[in-house]
């Protein structure tokens, strides 16, 4: 959908529709902002099946500036308004007394879940592979162990 309207500001860009390019917008917007709330009651009504929901969250303030990635399907994915759906998320939290804990990603994707081995060569893109014990898994599969663990221990 994000791509659809892309396509259509660009083609009316070039007919100088402007007033069409900001309705355009507008409209996207609306659609983001409903897709996040909706997410984020996802999210919430998933959590509420356990007993005593935890939600944690990763520190991403500066994740358009430290990804790599140059594929247009990225630049879908760079432009979401993440810290929208945080606070959405916060928000729809607060009203069922869910925690919401924000923790710091520092070499969680690095960090082997089973041996505690942090190395930057474990991990290759979308693939995590342990140098010292042969872990394999997918790495934000592994990030999200890693960060489960030591909230876990913390508490």
């Amino acid at each position: 959908i994000r791509r659809h309207f892309r396509s259509l500001r660009r083609s009316l860009g070039k007919k100088k529709a402007l007033r069409a390019i900001e309705q355009i917008g507008n409209k996207e917007r609306r659609w983001i902002t409903d897709y996040n709330r909706k997410l984020a009651h996802v999210i919430i009504m998933f959590c509420l099946q356990f007993d005593q929901p935890t939600i944690q969250m990763e520190q991403l303030e500066n994740i358009r500036k430290t990804c790599k990635t140059t594929k247009q399907v990225d630049r879908t994915i760079h432009s979401w308004p993440f810290y929208q759906l945080k606070m959405f998320i916060k928000q729809k939290a607060a009203k069922h007394n869910i925690p919401v804990i924000d923790i710091n990603p520092y070499k969680t994707s690095q960090t082997c879940f089973h041996c505690g081995y942090a190395d930057k060569r474990n991990r290759h893109k979308s693939k995590f592979h342990c140098k010292q014990c042969d872990y394999v898994c997918h790495a934000d599969l592994n990030a999200a162990k890693n960060i489960a663990r030591s909230t876990s221990l913390a508490v």
